[in-house]
């Protein structure tokens, strides 16, 4: 920070207007000099050391799970060495260019609540405000691009959607509709117990 005002001068600048160029001495020691009305805005505070120390200060969001969640999205799109690449990256998902800005994240996003992570709500698009939210993971695991979705009375159901829905355990789902059983006949065929 500006501890002392050493001098001030009247200058031409690039353009040759006459400017007031002030020096000062910083508060770690250092001799420096800015134009004066930058020093009045508050652009220029220190001779650099102020900015250098509080670098990776800027938020103080560093470490935290909705952090996390924004560094590990950057790199599934931009780290080809990251696991999942393929999955994103690989495959043309992209993230939106404000988001290369932490702060703009967290703008559109907010913290991630407890129990949440970052999802894309159309995995076959890019992360964007519209396109993503916080949710559970019983949210994503119905989300996941490899489930295969079913229509049961005209209404779209992954098949653990499904069995939960109709209250019938997802594996005999599932093994009636690989030995070719419509929806509705799995869904609706009785349950024989056994023992």
């Amino acid at each position: 920070m500006i501890k002392e005002i050493l001098k001030t001068e009247v200058v031409p600048n690039k353009q040759g207007k006459r400017l007031t160029r002030t020096t000062f001495l910083c508060s770690c020691g250092k001799t420096h000099s800015a134009w004066q009305k930058d020093i009045n805005y508050g652009s220029v505070q220190s001779c650099g050391c102020a900015v250098k120390a509080n670098h990776h200060k800027t938020h103080g969001m560093v470490g935290t799970k909705t952090y996390r969640a924004w560094v590990n999205m950057k790199r599934r799109c931009d780290d080809s060495n990251a696991p999942y690449y393929k999955n994103y990256g690989g495959r043309g998902i992209e993230y939106d260019q404000r988001w290369r800005d932490f702060n703009k994240f967290y703008e559109d996003m907010g913290e991630a609540p407890e129990g949440m992570s970052l999802d894309r709500i159309d995995n076959e698009t890019s992360y964007c405000k519209v396109n993503c939210r916080w949710a559970s993971g019983k949210t994503q695991h119905n989300n996941k691009r490899t489930n295969r979705v079913v229509t049961y009375k005209r209404k779209k159901y992954t098949l653990s959607e499904l069995a939960q829905h109709v209250r019938m355990n997802p594996k005999t789902l599932w093994v009636r509709l690989q030995r070719g059983a419509t929806v509705a006949e799995a869904v609706e065929k009785p349950v024989i117990m056994r023992g």
